[in-house]
């Protein structure tokens, strides 16, 4: 009938009691077809067959309203721009203190077709990236107030983000760029 994967990054339906967002929650949400409560597994179990996901989609009102999103939207906009790419295209650099842990959000990437680097480039590679990439390609800093001193050179040549522009966007299965800048004071 089926079969559960350990690797959410695999997966076509995800199962869940209550919705919460979880690094496992967004990775299965860039890829996954069908986000369903736990009833449907339960009942299709009981009957030996799957049942239409239709009947059993996943609606949780309290949480789409904390994140401000809407789940049917978020598997449309993935549908539109291509099962598990998100962030295709993408290459996402990140300071050393952001939260979550970058690994966490390297996981996340990595779903949506994406490449997170744990480093923060000098301005003269970020210039040259910049230069040689091809129309479909972005650099992005991910950074967080306790390293503002250590991007502080390269948000001239490049803008800055909070890790919300990964967490968000992989909930939206659509990055938004305005919302999630950060204004780096001058020193």
């Amino acid at each position: 009938m089926g079969l559960m994967v350990v690797d959410a990054s695999k997966c076509t339906h995800l199962v869940i009691g209550e919705p919460t967002r979880t690094a496992n929650f967004l990775r299965a949400l860039c890829v996954c077809d069908f986000v369903v409560r736990a009833s449907w597994l339960r009942l299709s179990h009981m009957l030996g067959s799957l049942l239409p996901e239709r009947d059993h989609t996943m609606y949780d009102y309290e949480f789409e309203k904390n994140f401000n999103f809407s789940l049917r939207q978020s598997l449309e906009n993935q549908k539109l721009f291509g099962k598990g790419k998100v962030f295709s295209g993408i290459t996402f650099y990140c300071s050393p203190h952001v939260r979550p842990p970058t690994q966490t959000l390297k996981e996340i990437v990595n779903a949506g077709s994406g490449e997170l680097i744990e480093s923060i480039p000098s301005v003269e590679k970020m210039l040259e990236l910049r230069s040689l990439a091809e129309e479909d390609e972005m650099y992005i800093m991910v950074s967080c107030p306790d390293d503002i001193a250590l991007v502080r050179d390269i948000s001239a040549s490049m803008p800055i983000y909070t890790s919300e522009i990964i967490l968000s966007g992989a909930l939206h299965q659509k990055v938004t760029f305005n919302t999630w800048r950060v204004i780096v004071p001058p020193e």
